[in-house]
């Protein structure tokens, strides 16, 4: 919006953007508003027990570039899942 300041994307999480006297910009964290989700439908602590399983495997692949982070994040730090890369 003309006139109102640069908005850093890269900012914490929470920080607050005026544009105009009543239009705000909030940078909020992806990753966490998406976990929450996740962790409101599904048992982490029961997936993350089943993921350790010896007979258990998994293939993922997210098809873009767009669902890898929230992939990592999810199947490789929450649910303790090991990174192989080929």
């Amino acid at each position: 919006i003309k006139g109102s300041s640069d908005i850093d994307l890269s900012a914490d999480a929470g920080t607050t953007y005026s544009l105009t006297p009543t239009t705000t910009v909030t940078i909020i964290d992806p990753f966490d508003c998406y976990l929450d989700a996740l962790r409101s439908c599904f048992d982490f602590d029961a997936l993350r027990t089943f993921c350790q399983r010896d007979d258990f495997s998994i293939l993922f692949d997210g098809m873009h570039g767009a669902g890898g982070p929230f992939a990592r994040r999810v199947l490789i730090e929450e649910l303790g899942l090991p990174e192989v890369r080929g």
